[in-house]
């Protein structure tokens, strides 16, 4: 997600190779003072981590990252490295010294006698050696029992309940249109390649990955018992019914656009939308009998699984379904299976060269299965109460600068903007962690299955969710773990999430500068604010509900603007001959330039009109950029990065810096950029949102 091999500025209008970034002219160098490489260090920004053989003004990436990317090659377990990659790692470890310190701990309850179990049993590798696919034949068998279409909705539910992927997809969230309510939704699903065109693509790539996934299907069913003969006739059922569904599915841009997915729909018009399944029995089996609506989101997909279901043998029909259990089932079962799914999806689609160690792996499973059980623990020891303090200042200063903005907003009329306004003042904020916590007391994890401890949280979170139907929606509940290192914007909450494990060095550190806090942490609020406004956000009022609140000529400027931006990413090579997708890529890069200016303003507005101090040699502006770049330094394989290009609503991190960068006047003032430059960008070209 990080490394490419050309770039097109819009406005150049000329492809440049990354060694036309690099300023090799020693007597250009000499004496810039903006070449900053043999200053001394200071915290948070070490300069002779910069590449003094390239200059700030032609690319700012390369010159603050590429030299330490060269010095730190990517792990052979991960497909990506960077400082978010390394942050990860830190918060990794501090967690599975948690639970070892709980696994020699034969006297603890509650949740931590649940985070010792989980740790324990998924740690034994005999026991999963000797196990097998043991733990697969009850769910398995319910699957052989099938006779005909009839008796999918137990098995269905089964599967949906327990985390595997079926025909279609199942969740419970806010109603996108009452946003106090809880709605049932269901989404399109069923297949296992990342994105539609890896099976309807004609390239090359495509192609090639198809073969690969019919050659690893096959292994798999090999590995369950199967016949080579029949694995591989299996493999190719697999593929054509994927295939059928990847046909209706909607394209990673379609998904972005809320309005034609809300799509509420009685039980009468889901039964006649796909009248194969029994839906009275679907229900019933779900413990839901009594839902009376549901939300479609891609009603032609629904159509799709209809004619899959009608025109499928159903021996055929079996064996997909048995391959979707063992897909979901492999990296909780022996090592043959776990190395084999590793191999397609881990090397083949992601270029990984070597499995994460079982630790890594089971910290990342309790992680995702009871993580704030987790998460608690996590806190109580690395995120002390004042670092949410400051932070919650932060955020504070950057609201407020926000709301400045978007008052100097020329392009919107009075109405929206006040609405604007109003939105922006009603954003809630959750940092660090919840507060309150989940209960988990009526989870049972056991010493008996990794996959059946897997499979009880996942049904545990599953009936939880389902419960919430009919109640009052609980605007605090988190969608993260506290450890994540991530961060997010709920359009259906509107809300800001700021987990403990992204507030750390170096994207926010107490103890250094404020203009690199500022422009490292404090462009990532700002983008993350900035998602309440950006081409999907603006959709949804401050209450959280899909509106249009917006006036058709406000509307109509903002898109203009939007536009200019899609339109820079788009020009933008990011490996080999392919270019970002600007239009998939357009709420990210908005959030990004307006969380950069806006965090900008921000800054200025802390010093209450005082000079920023020279520190280092380094004006305040220079840091805060200097802070911003750092916080994007990553390194991803070609494998992951080509997949990322086709489902991934990033551009990828270079672009995410010197496409916002060449917009802001600030920036040129600060490093002297200037026309003819390749980080120059003519007023006239720039562009502006928020």
């Amino acid at each position: 997600m990080k490394m490419t091999r050309a770039v097109v500025f819009a406005g150049l209008a000329i492809a440049l190779s990354l060694s036309a970034f690099s300023c090799n002219d020693a007597s250009r160098l000499a004496g810039d003072p903006h070449i900053l490489a043999s200053g001394a260090p200071l915290p948070g920004i070490n300069p002779s981590e910069f590449d003094p053989t390239s200059s700030p003004r032609d690319d700012f990436f390369a010159y603050v990252n590429d030299k330490w990317i060269a010095t730190h090659p990517i792990p052979a377990d991960e497909h990506s490295w960077g400082v978010d990659y390394e942050v990860t790692l830190s918060n990794q470890q501090a967690l599975r010294s948690i639970c070892e310190e709980l696994a020699a701990d034969p006297k603890a309850t509650g949740i931590k006698q649940k985070i010792r179990d989980f740790w324990i049993t998924a740690m034994d590798q005999a026991k999963l050696e000797k196990d097998g696919l043991a733990p697969l034949k009850p769910d398995l068998a319910l699957i052989d029992a099938i006779q005909t279409i009839a008796d999918l909705p137990p098995v269905l539910t089964r599967m949906q309940l327990t985390g595997a992927t079926t025909l279609f997809g199942i969740y419970v969230d806010q109603d996108q249109k009452r946003s106090d309510e809880y709605a049932f939704y269901m989404i399109q699903a069923g297949t296992a390649l990342p994105e539609r065109e890896y099976y309807l693509g004609a390239d090359e790539d495509s192609k090639r990955i198809r073969d690969e996934y019919v050659d690893h299907v096959k292994k798999m069913f090999m590995l369950a018992g199967e016949a080579e003969p029949a694995a591989l006739r299996n493999a190719r059922v697999i593929l054509a019914i994927e295939t059928r569904l990847a046909e209706a599915q909607w394209t990673p841009v379609q998904l972005r656009d809320p309005i034609p997915q809300y799509n509420k729909t009685s039980r009468i018009a889901l039964a006649q939308l796909c009248p194969s399944i029994n839906w009275d029995a679907y229900f019933a089996a779900l413990g839901k009998p009594d839902i009376k609506e549901v939300i479609v989101c891609q009603l032609d997909f629904m159509k799709r699984v209809d004619d899959v279901l009608k025109k499928t043998p159903i021996t055929d029909l079996k064996a997909y379904l048995r391959w979707l259990l063992i897909n979901h089932a492999s990296p909780r079962l022996s090592d043959a299976v776990v190395e084999e799914d590793f191999r397609f999806f881990g090397t083949v689609l992601g270029g990984a060269k070597q499995l994460k160690p079982r630790w890594k792996r089971t910290v990342d499973a309790i992680d995702a299965q009871i993580g704030e059980g987790l998460g608690q623990l996590f806190v109580e020891k690395h995120f002390p109460p004042d670092a949410k303090r400051k932070v919650n200042d932060l955020v504070t200063n950057i609201v407020a600068a926000f709301g400045q903005r978007i008052q100097s907003r020329e392009w919107m009329s009075p109405i929206t903007r006040d609405k604007a306004l109003a939105k922006l003042s009603a954003i809630e904020r959750k940092l660090g962690y919840p507060d309150k916590w989940r209960d988990y007391s009526a989870l049972e994890i056991k010493t008996d299955s990794y996959l059946e401890n897997t499979n009880r949280a996942t049904l545990f979170e599953s009936r939880r969710k389902l419960a919430q139907l009919g109640t009052p929606v609980d605007r605090s509940e988190w969608g993260t773990t506290p450890p994540t290192v991530n961060a997010y914007y709920n359009q259906s909450s509107n809300d800001i999430t700021f987990p403990a494990g992204i507030l750390q060095p170096p994207f926010f550190d107490p103890n250094v500068d404020d203009a690199i806090n500022y422009g490292s942490i404090g462009s990532i609020i700002g983008h993350e604010l900035t998602h309440g406004f950006d081409d999907e956000g603006r959709k949804y009022d401050g209450k959280g509900n899909l509106t249009e609140w917006w006036t058709k000529e406000d509307t109509a400027r903002f898109d203009a603007r939007a536009a200019r931006i899609m339109q820079q990413f788009t020009d933008c090579i990011a490996i080999g001959n392919i270019h970002i997708n600007g239009e998939l890529t357009q709420g990210e890069n908005i959030a990004d330039l307006g969380g950069l200016a806006i965090a900008f303003d921000a800054w200025k507005r802390s010093l209450k009109g005082k000079p920023a101090p020279i520190i280092n040699g380094l004006t305040g502006e220079q840091r805060f950029f200097l802070g911003f770049a750092i916080s994007w330094r990553d390194n991803v394989r070609p494998e992951q990065q080509k997949t990322l290009l086709r489902t991934d609503p990033h551009a990828p991190p270079r672009f995410r810096v010197i496409v916002p960068l060449s917009n802001m006047a600030e920036f040129h003032k600060a490093f002297g950029v200037r026309p003819g430059d390749k980080m120059w960008r003519d007023p006239k070209e720039r562009a502006e949102v928020w």
